[in-house]
């Protein structure tokens, strides 16, 4: 068994409602960022100006708090949840490399560092793990091919 496979069957074995917790908590991070990037998009500029990453700076103001908020919501509620996971990752590697960890020389944004690290690595966790049990994506690939009113009629 490739270490890869040996990984699935480890995800595979956690228990639905924590991987289910996991990926909804990461759902509403991302979406607060976002909101918190819309609010602040003087602050999101100067932060991306200061950076190390200067190539498309412009575009980056408004694809980071999009690509937050729209990502967020599809994590959160379990949909396309590899395919969203996979568009952070870019803007979280910026956030590490580029942005967080120069200040951490300046002993400036621990917090933020620390922040990225996590989102990161769980934005890699289910890109790999996809939506879990506890989820719409899997609902809906369990419920393939019937209407919502067959449904509804066969439950009463």
């Amino acid at each position: 068994m490739s270490a890869f496979q040996q990984l699935r069957a480890k995800i595979d074995a956690m228990p639905p409602a924590i991987l289910g917790l996991l990926r909804i908590g990461l759902g509403i991070m991302l979406i607060i960022k976002g909101i918190e990037f819309i609010s602040h998009s003087r602050q999101l500029e100067d932060i991306i100006a200061r950076s190390n990453f200067k190539a498309g700076s412009d575009l980056l103001t408004y694809y980071i708090p999009f690509a937050h908020l729209l990502g967020g919501f599809f994590i959160l509620i379990g949909l396309y949840t590899r395919f969203f996971s996979l568009i952070q990752i870019p803007v979280l590697i910026g956030a590490v490399f580029f942005v967080n960890a120069p200040s951490l020389a300046f002993h400036v944004q621990v917090g933020e560092f620390g922040f990225s690290i996590i989102v990161l690595l769980l934005l890699i966790f289910f890109s790999i793990a996809g939506s879990g049990q506890l989820s719409i994506g899997d609902w809906l690939r369990h419920h393939k091919g019937r209407s919502v009113g067959a449904q509804i009629g066969a439950r009463q």
